[in-house]
């Protein structure tokens, strides 16, 4: 069970990353936007 939680971990962590990535990604298309 502890390799599972682990994984579910990893994932949360990787969702997390993705979204941040993705914000930081909008609001410089945003910046350089006309």
């Amino acid at each position: 069970k502890p390799h599972s939680q682990k994984s579910g971990e990893l994932s949360e962590e990787h969702k997390e990353t993705a979204t941040q990535r993705l914000l930081l990604e909008r609001a410089t298309m945003d910046e350089t936007a006309p």
